[in-house]
This record gives C-alpha cells, structure tokens and sequence, in this order.
C-alpha cells in the first residue's frame, strides 16, 4: 500500500512538473526499486540526444516517466556519454522501471530518450549538468518552480 501512495503521489508531482516545465520531458529518479527513496528529476527536450544523471554514479535504481512519445524508448547506460553496457527501459509512455534485475542497479551515470531505436546519440552528447543545455536537474529538497 505505501508503494501504491508513493508512486501515485510520485506521478502527480510528474504531471504538475510537467504542466509547469517548458520541458517536452521529465525523467523521476528513485535510490531503490520500491520507489519510496527519491532522489530528484531530470527535464530535456530533446531525444537522440545523450544526458548525464547529473548525481553521482550509484545513486539511482529506478525511474518513472510519463508522456512520452509511444514510439520513443529510455537506454540507461554505466558509461559516460552514453557508451558501455546499457539496458533499454519498457517502451510505454507512462512506466515505473526498476534496474535492480538488470545488472546496472546503482551503477547508471548517462541516459537516452531515443526515437530511432538505436544507442547512438545522433543530436550530441550532455556530458554535465553544468554546460548550457536543455537538460534541467530539480534534486529532491528544490522547492523552486520549473520557470
């Protein structure tokens, strides 16, 4: 029952986010697969395009996200700039993904949004949270607006 609550006030913190941000996306990061330990949130626009974390590598286990194209699909990646070992997250709009069957529990620092099915950023790479991008990182304890 405290999962159900977590996640259905997890989503509705996702949809007031999401009608607040100029973003097109919004990506929820969790420290353990039951979805209670948050740790913060990540907004792009852009897909095909690779992303850091933007926290440290072993931090995250799981992830929701909702909206997203029905022909789009989430890689997590171990390595930087979108290389190394990587799984693909449930091709759905809306999902819960847990990594802790996938071998990268705590061990993903990069990320793709991709339309084209591949694991090649086409439209570049984030390599940190600090360079002007459209990458936008909100942690867990930031109460200011998406604006």
């Amino acid at each position: 029952m405290k999962r159900s609550i977590t996640l259905t006030l997890g989503l509705a913190a996702l949809a007031a986010n999401n009608a607040a941000a100029s973003s097109d996306y919004t990506l929820l990061m969790y420290k353990d697969s039951s979805f209670e330990d948050y740790v913060g949130q990540l907004a792009f626009d852009t897909t095909d395009r690779c992303y850091s974390l933007c926290v440290d590598q072993g931090t995250v286990s799981s992830f929701v996200w909702d909206g997203i194209p029905k022909d789009a699909t989430f890689l997590f990646f171990g390595g930087a700039g979108c290389e190394g070992t990587f799984v693909t997250g449930p091709k759905k709009d809306s999902a819960e993904f847990s990594l802790a069957a996938t071998g990268l529990s705590h061990k993903v620092s990069s990320f793709m949004l991709t339309r084209k099915g591949t694991a090649t950023p086409t439209k570049g790479i984030v390599r940190s949270c600090d360079e002007p991008s459209d990458l936008v990182y909100k942690p867990n304890q930031d109460t200011t607006s998406w604006t």
